[in-house]
């Protein structure tokens, strides 16, 4: 093909480009301006101007971003009420066609996520417990014929693990250096039982009383050296408790039943003079205080009540009171034993009182300071001990730490 065939090839091509257009445009306005366009007619012709992508392509953003003004701008750190953007509209002209006018500008609302719950750890309520205490008649030398004070120093892992927000399970474990000369072992360290439970918190709520009932089984391991002396195998308890909230001042309730487990029905006759023990640990307390006789219990019910006043965000103070009826394994007959007891007491009679203040020094430590006391009812003459203040008062202070916010301060 020569250079001008070439030339007139070129001409044409160009001038059936433009004849086909300029057909297209008027027979579409031909055709509109008889009867409105379908949907169907109308979306072949705006994809014919390439105004909605073809299938498979990526559909265009209805927001503009770069259409917001700077001055609408919201600050650092805010969420948006709305956008401004662009979108193509669908209007009608004078004549009533539909077409596609200018962008104009429209408000989108943008409604903020709402932020993921915050669950608390499942370890909330494990506590680290470093104690002090001493016998208060240590502190006169001549309060008794013989001067026998007790001071010693106690470390207590409390461990807690939430299954969820009512139940879950617990161990206590407790170790004490005395550091006055002790009345029952050569050993000045000794560990305390191993106890471990599963519970539910507030499982049920008392209508009309507005009262929460929570429960708990346990189970108590002889790591003891008291246990161990006693021949008790184990230990099973089922507590109760109730509990209500009158503003700042909290009452709550508890009643624990707890059956003992011997190989015999009487042990070896250790313990103290003074004891150590706390509130519901009626079998513990029977094996270390001398004045309860070498009997084993069989069965315990204690019953304690609670009551603590909020007095600011970082002191409450706080008052126990409890009983405890330990029931002891039965004597048996013995025909070679001529003399036979005609009221024999199978049963033992402690009380526990305590009085504290509790000093929330952060989210991690707090202090609690007091004075308690667990012994029997009855002195050695019959009479019965002054409750709170006695020989076997002890004043003590305990700093304890909670491991959750021990956690959260590490991890910041």
């Amino acid at each position: 093909m020569n250079n001008i065939s070439k030339s007139g090839f070129v001409g044409l091509c160009v001038a059936t480009l433009a004849a086909v257009m300029i057909t297209g445009s008027l027979g579409y306005r031909a055709y509109a301006g008889k009867t409105a366009p379908s949907s169907e007619q109308e979306e072949v012709y705006k994809r014919f101007l390439g105004l909605i992508p073809e299938e498979g392509e990526d559909q265009p953003s209805t927001i503009d971003s770069g259409a917001r003004k700077a001055s609408e701008e919201p600050p650092a750190g805010e969420v948006p009420k709305e956008i401004k953007s662009k979108k193509k509209s669908l209007e009608k002209d004078e004549q009533g066609e539909k077409r596609y006018s200018a962008d104009e500008v429209i408000s989108v609302e943008v409604v903020a996520p709402d932020p993921p719950e915050q669950f608390p750890p499942p370890y909330r309520g494990s506590v680290i417990i470093y104690t002090n205490e001493l016998a208060a008649i240590g502190l006169s030398e001549s309060h008794e014929l013989t001067y026998n004070p007790y001071y010693a120093m106690r470390l207590t892992f409390a461990p807690r693990y939430w299954f969820s927000k009512k139940y879950y399970a617990r161990a206590y474990i407790n170790i004490t250096s005395e550091i006055t000369q002790i009345d029952w072992d050569n050993d000045h360290h000794y560990w305390s039982d191993l106890d471990l439970g599963c519970g539910t918190n507030n499982l049920y709520v008392i209508p009309v009383i507005d009262t929460s009932v929570s429960g708990e089984v346990s189970l108590k391991l002889p790591t003891s050296e008291s246990s161990r002396a006693a021949t008790r195998v184990m230990s099973n308890k089922l507590t109760v408790g109730l509990s209500r909230e009158f503003g700042k001042f909290a009452l709550s309730l508890g009643t624990n039943v707890e059956k003992y487990w011997h190989r015999y029905t009487t042990g070896s006759a250790t313990g103290k003079l003074i004891g150590s023990c706390g509130a519901g640990g009626a079998g513990d307390c029977i094996d270390r205080l001398i004045q309860s006789g070498v009997r084993n219990p069989d069965w315990s019910l204690s019953t304690g009540l609670n009551g603590t006043y909020t007095l600011t965000d970082w002191l409450n103070l706080s008052a126990d009171v409890g009983v405890s009826l330990v029931f002891l394994y039965a004597l048996t007959e013995e025909e070679q034993i001529t003399v036979q007891v005609d009221n024999p007491q199978d049963t033992r009679y402690f009380l526990y009182t305590g009085l504290g203040a509790t000093f929330s020094l952060s989210k991690t430590v707090s202090a609690v300071v007091g004075a308690r006391s667990f012994h029997m009812q009855l002195a050695t003459d019959g009479e019965y001990r002054t409750p709170f203040i006695n020989r076997h008062t002890q004043l003590f202070l305990d700093v304890r730490v909670s491991v959750d916010g021990l956690v959260s301060w590490l991890k910041k």
